[in-house]
């Protein structure tokens, strides 16, 4: 929950002292003052993960999770049982072994007769580095709340365009990664910190003739974002649509599969917003890209 993957949704036949309790725990999982993943763990069939005086398991045993809870009645899916996008989420996760040639199957159909690549974040490295070279196209990305492994390991072969403006065939392309930061384990900002940064890159665009397309992890505030604090949106990206006019915005961090966003939305500016999770084919046409003067030209991709 601290992640802002999961939350907890209580019946309303639950009595008001046993909802007061839930909610007590939630609000200190989200803060960072509770883990559930600390001291004693039993997986089903009560085989101790760890002891009562263990510490919490570090992000990455969680990611790699093939066991449950005692306390939960399920089990793991297997890869037979999984349909295209189940392959696509474990596998990303980690949650259990894909075989390669299936991923590599899967991904070749849906990078065909791309010529750019973008990542709104939340993706791993190692993911990214496939990806980028099975299409054998630029790869731009920012980083999602989730990518501070990136600090250790970003994506090979790939360009990271977070707080810059890059040049690919005279579109320019903007980045601000990052999601309001909930707690300290997450890359995020608060809407100060992320004014400052729309501005310097307002700024940017301003000096070298505008920007056609702005990649963001979260969405703008109000147009696509949700009420709790992880999947809230900047308003301060919504100020540098105003300020820039770009044509285009994709963001992430919200999944469609919550069930209460829109895929696209227009914004009182012009700009075209889209929620880019799982995947999307945006077609610009070379012909409606004008190229842009300025002070200077950015670097290229």
């Amino acid at each position: 929950m601290s992640a802002g993957v999961l939350d907890v949704r209580l019946s309303d036949e639950l009595p008001l002292g046993q909802r007061m309790l839930v909610d007590v725990l939630r609000q200190s999982v989200l803060s960072g003052l509770a883990h559930p993943f600390t001291g004693e763990l039993r997986a089903q069939g009560s085989d101790v993960v760890q002891g009562p005086e263990a510490g919490r398991l570090t992000s990455e045993q969680i990611v790699r999770m093939r066991w449950l809870n005692e306390n939960v009645v399920d089990r793991l899916p297997e890869q037979r049982e999984l349909g295209r996008d189940g392959l696509v989420d474990m596998e990303v996760a980690g949650v259990i072994p894909v075989d390669p040639a299936t991923v590599l199957l899967r991904d070749a159909s849906r990078v065909a007769g791309v010529d750019l690549i973008v990542s709104c974040g939340g993706l791993p490295a190692r993911y990214l580095e496939h990806i980028v070279t099975l299409a054998n196209v630029p790869l731009l990305y920012v980083w999602g709340n989730h990518d501070t492994a990136y600090e250790q390991h970003a994506p090979e072969g790939c360009t990271c365009v977070d707080g810059r403006i890059l040049d690919f065939r005279d579109l320019r392309v903007m980045g601000l990664g990052g999601s309001i930061r909930y707690n300290d384990q997450v890359h995020g900002f608060t809407e100060a910190e992320m004014a400052r940064r729309a501005a310097r890159c307002a700024l940017l665009a301003s000096a070298s003739g505008g920007v056609d397309l702005v990649v963001t992890h979260a969405p703008v505030r109000g147009y696509g974002d949700l009420d709790d604090l992880p999947h809230r949106g900047f308003e301060a990206l919504g100020r540098l649509l105003e300020r820039t006019h770009p044509r285009y915005l994709l963001h992430g961090h919200v999944h469609m599969e919550y069930g209460r966003t829109e895929r696209v939305r227009e914004h009182p500016c012009g700009t075209t917003i889209v929620n880019a999770c799982g995947s999307y084919v945006l077609d610009i046409p070379d012909e409606t890209i004008e190229p842009r003067g300025g002070l200077f030209r950015p670097e290229s991709v």
